[in-house]
């Protein structure tokens, strides 16, 4: 079975407490949950079809995660940072 044949939603921030729930939420046999995370991240949640690795300001990495994705749900935020610009990127962008 491909993305396209069943409803693919791509999720970045899955190692997160509520993430878990998000993705719990969305996993079912017709319907896959992918996840994009940074490289040397905890692993996420076990409902997670697939897993792409990669820095979410990364063009090449998002492009390639977002890949045949029906739906995005994205989750990854900065909530302390002493550089402004990168949460405004990450949470606004």
């Amino acid at each position: 079975m491909t993305s396209t044949d069943t409803g693919m939603t791509l999720v970045t921030g899955t190692t997160g407490f509520l993430e878990n729930f998000v993705v719990q939420a969305l996993a079912d046999p017709s319907h896959e949950v992918w996840a994009l995370v940074r490289s040397g991240t905890e692993m996420p949640p076990p409902m997670v079809v697939s897993m792409v690795c990669g820095d979410l300001f990364d063009r090449t990495v998002l492009h390639r995660a977002m890949a045949g994705a029906h739906t995005v749900v994205h989750l990854a935020g900065l909530i302390q940072t002493a550089e402004w610009h990168c949460a405004e990127r990450m949470n606004g962008q």
